[in-house]
């Protein structure tokens, strides 16, 4: 019997490393900005962090950083993230131009830098 953790997995090279998406928004008086970082390790292993701040000229708010972490495999154009609780997470991927490009189940698209 094999566990999850264990079973053999296919680990896209190509997307291996460490991958950053940031957005930021503002408007008179108020902005906010937010960074995710999701680190594909060669052991199959991921760290994903993520965090977000804004405020006001009077107000600001800060989530501090927040972080999951799992294993991960990708085939074919599909990027399975399992958390440590035994989430499983589905994303079609794509590389063009040296980003890599997300998409999720409602089909939103997040395009990461390669760190």
């Amino acid at each position: 019997f094999q566990t999850v953790a264990s079973a053999p997995r296919s680990l896209d090279p190509a997307i291996r490393g460490t991958w950053t998406h940031s957005s930021s928004y503002s408007s008179p008086g108020y902005s906010m900005t937010s960074v995710r970082k999701c680190t594909l390790n060669a052991d199959g292993t991921y760290r994903h962090t993520s965090e977000t701040a804004g405020g006001t000229a009077d107000v600001s708010a800060d989530t501090g950083q927040s972080a999951a972490t799992g294993i991960w495999s990708a085939k074919d154009g599909t990027l399975t993230l399992i958390t440590a609780d035994g989430t499983t997470l589905t994303f079609k991927y794509r590389l063009v131009d040296g980003s890599l490009v997300t998409y999720d189940a409602a089909n939103k698209r997040t395009i990461w830098s390669r760190n």
